[in-house]
């Protein structure tokens, strides 16, 4: 999480755009996903999490963003 980016936005309602990303370690069979949330408007990266494709990985990248005041969430497909 992005400490400077939640006291800077406590007050603040803001769009989260989420999305995932997919490499492997050591063979193509050991596939990882990087979970990232952004600012919608601004860009700026607001929280990470590595993990497999499984929705629960999700859940722990929006366990991170509880903090904040989210309006609306962008997904390409992956809802909250």
């Amino acid at each position: 999480m992005n400490k400077d980016y939640l006291e800077s936005h406590k007050n603040i309602t803001i769009r989260v755009e989420m999305d995932e990303k997919w490499s492997f370690y050591h063979d193509k069979t050991r596939q990882i996903r990087l979970w990232w949330a952004i600012d919608h408007e601004s860009g700026e990266v607001i929280a990470f999490w590595f993990g497999t494709r499984e929705h629960k990985n999700l859940d722990k990248l929006l366990e991170l963003l509880r903090p904040l005041n989210r309006g609306k969430v962008y997904t390409d497909g992956n809802y909250a």
